[in-house]
């Protein structure tokens, strides 16, 4: 079985994407092209540099130019198939680290809370049985008492849009009920590897 990971092309997405297959899980990506790469040339680079950092060949993950602000993830029906037949599990890790809503293309809602929704739909419409999310640690706004984990809605206030977006979107995945298993993992500030 293949795990269907977004944001593969992220700072956790390639992190996550190296992770998963030290650990032997066989995985399919969906990515959008970059204006000077295609979506192969874009997991290409990204593998190439862990490879070269690691010292080892890493597998290729199956590669879907698609986009999860686009119903089915802008996937093909044939691609959709091919999900439905071999994925059991989907990482959403697709984000957009904007603060600001932008008058011109609506972000970091397009990609935050719409993505996360059309993630959703698309796994349940995949059979996909297990939906894990990354959120951020910053749903919690201005809050500045303990959060645990089983807390969303205190009815916070937020410091900006990215914020708010993801906090959401997190509420869509609280409230998605069709998932045999779902994970919601909040990072806080994220800088990379301390190596």
């Amino acid at each position: 079985r293949y795990v269907l990971l977004t944001g593969a092309t992220g700072l956790v997405g390639r992190y996550l994407m190296r992770d998963l297959f030290l650990q032997g899980f066989q995985l399919a990506v969906v990515v959008r092209p970059s204006k000077r790469m295609d979506v192969q040339q874009r997991i290409e680079s990204i593998l190439q540099g862990w490879e070269q950092e690691l010292g080892m060949r890493l597998p290729r993950p199956v590669v879907f130019q698609g986009d999860v602000r686009k119903p089915n993830l802008g996937l093909t029906a044939d691609q959709c198939l091919w999900v439905r037949r071999y994925c059991d599990r989907m990482i959403h890790s697709a984000a957009l680290l904007q603060f600001e809503r932008s008058s011109s293309n609506n972000e970091p809602w397009c990609t935050n809370y719409e993505g996360t929704r059309n993630a959703i739909q698309f796994a349940r419409l995949a059979g996909i049985s297990d939906f894990q999310y990354l959120s951020t640690a910053y749903v919690c706004g201005k809050r500045r008492t303990p959060v645990f984990e089983d807390e969303l809605d205190c009815g916070q206030e937020f410091r900006n849009e990215y914020e708010r977006s993801k906090f959401e979107a997190e509420r869509l995945v609280v409230e998605a009920d069709h998932f045999d298993s779902k994970t919601i993992y909040r990072p806080a500030v994220i800088v990379g590897d301390s190596r």
